[in-house]
């Protein structure tokens, strides 16, 4: 998925400044961080309302369904432990070992890193699961990114549900 959803940033900043992803930590009220990320990373790939895309009927809006494969990879969270490189005759055979032996336990800490921060944005009301994922066919989740006020998150989640024929809630 491609960058399309830059003007979402405004509408994640100021849900984001409403205390949208906030949580007490020791007694002090902060941001998630991991749950931003998550977010702008999940907005800066959704169409935003006023989108060419959107008038025309080609896609939802506020939609996320790029997978989580893709955000852990795009955020960085399955690099190996040693410095990339752009020359591989630089990386030592052990190193390179390590680095496979390691990948399925950093793919699995992303995964549930990532479940942890989108659960939290649901309970948040920021995140809606439109359709689970199916891990059997290959179909990532499809998310809707609850950006404007009800009225207008009730909208997008009709449009959405009606381009990927999800039918009523």
């Amino acid at each position: 998925m491609k960058f399309v959803g830059y003007k979402n940033m405004d509408r994640v900043y100021e849900k984001v400044s409403q205390g949208a992803l906030s949580k007490l930590n020791s007694g002090k009220r902060v941001t998630d961080s991991f749950a931003l990320s998550l977010l702008t990373y999940m907005a800066l790939r959704a169409c935003g309302p006023n989108d060419q895309a959107v008038h025309k009927g080609e896609k939802p809006y506020w939609c996320y369904w790029g997978g989580w494969n893709d955000a852990m990879n795009d955020l960085g969270m399955t690099l190996p432990d040693y410095e990339p490189t752009s020359d591989p005759e630089l990386i030592s055979e052990e190193q390179y070992r390590r680095n496979a032996e390691g990948l399925p336990k950093r793919r699995r800490t992303a995964w549930n890193r990532i479940g942890s921060a989108a659960k939290f944005m649901q309970q948040r009301g920021i995140l809606k699961l439109l359709k689970p994922a199916n891990v059997f066919q290959q179909k990532n989740a499809i998310w809707l990114l609850c950006l404007g006020t009800p009225t207008e998150n009730l909208l997008a989640e009709k449009q959405a549900r009606e381009y990927f024929h999800l039918g009523e809630e």
